[in-house]
């Protein structure tokens, strides 16, 4: 009996137990794990609230400047369920800040009863106006504006809307640069919605809860500047690499978009163009792509710079017949070939010598068709285009040997393989943010970026240096002339790319990839104009612009 008795006791006080713990973990969940996200519900639910800024980290260059150039301005905020006398307080306000009566009692009545800002930039003495006129449900404070007129490198950074980070480093850091809430003007509610009377508008600082962190970029704010200024309105884009370290240090895109016209260009069907990252977009490289041609070729011992070819103006392959334009070369080294752009002597090493597979592997090796990995290992970034590198068999393979056919690939791919070159034969894991950090400057991430390759001799690399120059030498009769750079030199190749427009109509895109000074290079820029034509002529002067700039500042 005693032994029964003593049974049922362990039993009940394991039931009594068992709940007693689940009772004490459902608190604890309650009152530590989710506390702040329940405390956040019940604040919501009992405030009527008006964002003063979104409490999102911000996106920095390697200074620590900020990109997108974040203003505070003075605002006035309305609470309509505050609002006693529509007509008069939008007659008062109307009056003070030099604005439609009518304009302002719209706003009132469209508002729907929710918080608003009824203007987002006014003078600190007409926000003092306000204040002191003491209205009921009309205060001015200062909201701070994420995006400034003067933000650097749009295309890159992305947007924020409601629904989080849009696009560029605003989307794919979304999680990292967001927080709980920030600060806001908020009102009190009671039980059933209605505001606590005299209470009033109150400001009130950032929930609990995650921290936003801030992101720190390779970008350099001065050196971007610089490329969009010599961009201008010229369609299409520029980068500028660190061929030691393969840093970004600008990356630039056209046509440009102000943020403040996102709304209507998201309301268009056709603002995709204008929001393109055309940086990390595909095209057709044309004749800069014949330096990762040159350099496998060379690398390989299947061609030396002093060889002589005949270029006659035309060959045959396939039953297709490739033509020069402006006619043939005759004979011309292959230092001359590279200089001059010889479609005919590409030919003849890369389709004959190396062969579709070889030019493919070419390719590949220096990083063409596959992502470059900028943001770090695990991070996605949606803005980025592979590119296209054919295969043996496909349409137009043959023409890889000039950039052209199926071949696609994008400027940061392009700048990287123009890094490998300039730093002596090792492709340098491209890199676009260092590290993620409190407000406080702890460091809580950094982005593991990939391993540098070696991808061609130095001998070869320091030949196909050698023609590279010759390409901008203005003595000589390079295609690149209008790209030297008269502090320390330039080196680099041209580009002509035939394609086809978004209408389907034919098209040329203009190239200039290469690097600076020519003899210890430190800057590769690489500059792509959309239907520009000729590279020669308008995107390498769009180089010199850049190269100058910059050997200028630095």
């Amino acid at each position: 009996m005693r032994i029964r008795m003593g049974r049922r006791m362990l039993w009940l006080g394991a039931v009594v137990l068992l709940i007693v713990s689940t009772l004490g973990g459902r608190l604890y969940r309650l009152q530590v794990t989710k506390a702040d996200i329940y405390a956040r519900t019940a604040f919501q639910q009992r405030t009527l609230s008006l964002p003063v800024n979104s409490g999102r980290g911000l996106i920095l260059d390697r200074h620590g400047v900020p990109l997108a150039d974040p203003q505070r301005r003075w605002g006035v905020a309305v609470f309509p369920q505050l609002v006693q006398d529509r007509q008069g307080e939008a007659r008062a306000l109307a009056n003070t800040l030099g604005l439609s009566e009518d304009l302002v009692s719209l706003r009132l009545a469209t508002s729907q009863n929710q918080p608003l800002w009824l203007v987002s930039q006014v003078s600190a003495a007409a926000a003092a106006g306000v204040q002191a006129m003491g209205l009921p449900g009309i205060a001015a404070d200062q909201m701070e504006l994420r995006y400034g007129r003067e933000a650097l490198a749009r295309h890159l950074l992305g947007y924020v809307n409601d629904a989080g980070g849009q696009l560029g480093l605003e989307r794919a850091f979304n999680q990292q640069l967001a927080g709980d809430g920030g600060a806001a003007l908020v009102v009190y509610r009671d039980g059933t919605g209605r505001p606590l009377a005299g209470l009033g508008i109150h400001k009130v600082a950032p929930a609990t809860g995650k921290q936003p962190y801030n992101l720190y970029t390779t970008i350099d704010a001065g050196i971007q500047s610089v490329v969009e200024q010599a961009l201008g309105t010229q369609r299409g884009a520029a980068v500028v690499l660190d061929p030691a370290t393969g840093e970004v240090l600008a990356m630039a895109s056209r046509p440009q978009y102000t943020y403040a016209e996102l709304a209507q260009l998201l309301a268009d069907s056709h603002a995709g163009s204008e929001l393109l990252n055309r940086a990390v977009t595909a095209y057709a490289p044309g004749s800069v792509f014949k330096a990762v041609v040159a350099a496998a070729a060379l690398d390989s011992g299947k061609v030396s710079l002093d060889e002589h070819f005949y270029c006659p103006g035309h060959y045959e392959v396939g039953g297709h017949t490739f033509t020069e334009a402006g006619g043939g070369h005759g004979d011309i080294t292959f230092r001359e070939a590279v200089a001059k752009s010889c479609n005919i002597t590409f030919l003849k090493v890369g389709y004959e010598r190396l062969g579709i597979e070889g030019m493919r592997q070419a390719a590949l090796r220096f990083g063409f068709g596959s992502a470059t990995g900028a943001l770090g290992a695990g991070t996605a970034w949606a803005d980025e285009q592979p590119g296209r590198v054919p295969a043996p068999g496909d349409g137009g393979a043959v023409q890889m040997a000039f950039g052209q056919g199926e071949l696609t690939v994008t400027p940061l791919q392009v700048a990287r393989a123009f890094a490998a070159i300039a730093n002596g034969g090792t492709l340098p894991p491209v890199r676009l943010v260092t590290a993620l950090k409190t407000a406080a400057g702890e460091v809580v991430g950094r982005p593991e970026a990939g391993a540098a390759q070696r991808v061609i001799s130095e001998e070869a690399a320091a030949a196909l240096q050698r023609a590279l120059v010759a390409v901008t030498d203005p003595r000589g009769a390079g295609t690149g002339k209008k790209a030297w750079v008269e502090a320390g030199g330039a080196a680099g190749k041209t580009g002509s790319a035939e394609a086809t427009d978004d209408a389907g109509h034919p098209t040329v895109h203009a190239w200039f990839a290469g690097y600076l000074p020519a003899a210890a290079p430190r800057y590769v820029v690489v500059v792509m104009a959309e239907g520009g034509g000729a590279g020669g002529a308008v995107a390498a002067p769009i180089f010199n612009q850049i190269g100058t700039a910059i050997l200028a500042r630095s």
